[in-house]
Formats: structure tokens, C-alpha cells, sequence
């Protein structure tokens, strides 16, 4: 994942909220994404998991809608967070693991990358 500070010079990317962690590291960032292509905008969050393990951004539409983001969408939120050669996933959990819903907010999108990058990757 790209740093939070290089994701803030992007110019399609308004952050709200930067989070921290109880040390004062940074853990994460909230905000607005305007993406070039897209005339709606997107809330996300953008963040570090489960104790350093994980990156993971989740975007949805900001506003009352039921349209998640389409696939060119998230290849440009992709690229917004990621760096072009880090392989990001799409993951479908198991039923029992399954969240409905983020803070109140349905139609949410989430993409996922291990810290250390997945197996396969060079």
C-alpha cells in the first residue's frame, strides 16, 4: 500500500479524518474520493488490520444509494491506494463471518492485501 501521506497528494483523495493508533502511529485515514472517471463520489476508509497484517480500503457511494461501485471504479480506487504491481483482493467470507453493513452503511465494497503481500507475489 502506498503511504497515507502519498495517497493525501492525490488529487482525487480528500481525507477527513486521519486515525492513530494509542502510541500515536498513523493506523488510517477517512475521507472523500472524487475518481476521474466517476461523476459520484465515494466515502472510504483506508486502513492497517488486525494488528499489522493487513491493508484494507473499503469505498461506497457517499449519499443514500443502493449501486455499489462498478469494477473500473475499484481498479481506480486500486490504484489510488496500491501500488501498480501489489495484487489486491476482493474477499467473499465465509457465511459465518460475514458482515452486513459498516457503521450503519449498506453497499460497501472492500479490497485486501497482506503487509508482507501474498504468497505468489514477486
Amino acid at each position: 500500500m502506498k503511504s497515507f501521506d502519498k495517497i493525501a497528494e492525490d488529487t482525487q483523495v480528500q481525507i477527513l479524518n486521519r486515525v492513530k493508533t494509542m502510541d500515536g502511529d498513523m493506523s488510517g485515514i477517512e475521507g472523500y474520493l472524487n475518481l476521474r472517471d466517476s461523476k459520484k463520489t465515494m466515502t472510504f476508509m483506508a486502513s492497517v488490520d488486525d494488528n499489522g497484517k493487513w491493508e484494507h480500503v473499503s469505498v461506497s457511494y457517499n449519499g443514500e444509494t443502493k449501486k455499489l461501485p462498478s469494477w473500473t471504479e475499484m481498479c481506480a480506487v486500486k490504484d489510488v491506494f496500491w501500488n501498480p504491481e501489489e495484487e489486491v483482493h476482493q474477499i467473499h467470507p465465509k457465511e459465518s463471518q460475514y458482515v452486513h453493513g459498516y457503521g450503519r452503511k449498506e453497499n460497501i465494497l472492500h479490497l485486501w492485501r497482506p503487509v508482507s503481500g501474498w504468497s505468489e507475489e514477486e
